[in-house]
């Protein structure tokens, strides 16, 4: 199989994954939420370990031990994400699978404007309209809501 067939396999996974995940936490609900969480962080960095090693990227993961300057952007990364993973799983196990799901959506539109305002980064103008076109369906959705997550 072509490498372009093999990518709309994989969007097409990636996407009914992407469905189902809510449905899975709530099958973990009798569990804490910080050990699910604890899990997958654990579990992430396993599947990243082997991933490094199999694309044998280890060398330039070697770079980034050296250039200190880098910690403190991989260390914030780190924290985001730990509090994206946790309040996402904290809340479709305490059943807010529709906040946390319009949440996730507000995510997108949230780094595309702190990339312009602390990065400065500009948009072509499509990629304007597709903000606009997620910011509507956010406004929309809240409006059929009608609650802000």
């Amino acid at each position: 199989m072509d490498g372009s067939k093999l990518c709309y396999i994989y969007f097409i996974l990636s996407q009914a994954i992407w469905g189902v995940l809510p449905a899975f936490w709530l099958l973990l609900r009798q569990l804490p939420p910080l050990y699910t969480l604890a899990s997958r962080i654990v579990w992430a960095s396993v599947f990243c370990f082997f991933l490094i090693i199999q694309k044998k990227l280890l060398p330039d993961l070697k770079g980034v031990r050296q250039e200190r300057w880098q910690w403190p952007y991989i260390a914030g990364a780190c924290i985001f994400i730990t509090l994206n993973w946790g309040s996402y799983i904290y809340a479709t196990t305490q059943g807010f699978i529709l906040q946390a799901s319009l949440a996730y959506f507000i995510n997108p539109i949230v780094l595309v404007f702190f990339g312009g305002l602390l990065f400065h980064e500009r948009l072509r103008p499509i990629q304007k309209l597709s903000v606009v076109v997620a910011g509507a369906g956010l406004v929309l959705a809240f409006c059929l809501y009608g609650v802000v997550p």
